[in-house]
C-alpha cells in the first residue's frame, strides 16, 4: 500500500539491501526453480552499491544468463522532491531499500507463476535474458525501437508526448 507521504509502494520497508538479495535468492532458489537457477551472483555498480543480480536458467537446448536490475532513481527523485535540505546520503540508502524490496514482491509473484505452473522458468524471465552482446533482451530489442519484432502498423515515426518511456526514465 502506498504511503501518504510519497506515495511509494513499500516506502517504509526497513529492510536492509543485503538482506532483501538474501531473500531474492531464497525465493528463486526453491519450488519449481530449485536445480533449474545456478550461478546466482550481485553486480555492483561504481559506489559498491548493488546494483543488479544474476542468475543462469539451465534448460535442455542452453544454460541461459539473467541480469535483474534494480532502478531506484524514480524513488529516490520523489524522496528528494520539495524537500531541500535533506540528506542526500538518507535518502539514497533508502531508495535501495525500497527498491530491492519492491523487486523482492515483484520475484516472489514470479516465482509463484513458475511454481503453479503458469509460466516456464525461463518465459518468465526472458526481458531479462543477457545476450552476446552483453545487454538485456529488453535492452537490445528497445535500442532497435521494437522493428524486427512489432508488425510495423504498430511502430510510431513521430515524438508522441504520450509515450510513458519519458515517465520512466532512470534519475
Amino acid at each position: 500500500m502506498p504511503s501518504a507521504t510519497h506515495g511509494i509502494h513499500l516506502e517504509t520497508t526497513k529492510k536492509s539491501v543485503v538482506s532483501t538479495i538474501a531473500d531474492i535468492k531464497k525465493v528463486i532458489m526453491k519450488g519449481a526453480m530449485r536445480g533449474v537457477v545456478t550461478g546466482f551472483q550481485e553486480d555492483y555498480d561504481s559506489e559498491g552499491n548493488i546494483s543488479a543480480v544474476r542468475f543462469i536458467i539451465r534448460t535442455k537446448q542452453a544454460d541461459i544468463p539473467y541480469l535483474l536490475p534494480c532502478r531506484a532513481g524514480w524513488i529516490f527523485d520523489r524522496l528528494q522532491e520539495g524537500h531541500e535540505g535533506r540528506n542526500v546520503d538518507e535518502d539514497y540508502k533508502k531508495s535501495q531499500r525500497i527498491a530491492w524490496r519492491q523487486t523482492f514482491d515483484w520475484m516472489r509473484a514470479t516465482v509463484g507463476m513458475v511454481d503453479q505452473g503458469q509460466l516456464k522458468p525461463q518465459e518468465a524471465f526472458f526481458a531479462f535474458a543477457v545476450g552476446k552482446n552483453g545487454q538485456t533482451l529488453f535492452e537490445n530489442v528497445e535500442q532497435a525501437g521494437y522493428r524486427g519484432l512489432l508488425p510495423e502498423s504498430s511502430l510510431r515515426t513521430d515524438d508522441d508526448d504520450a509515450v510513458l518511456d519519458a515517465d520512466f526514465e532512470e534519475g
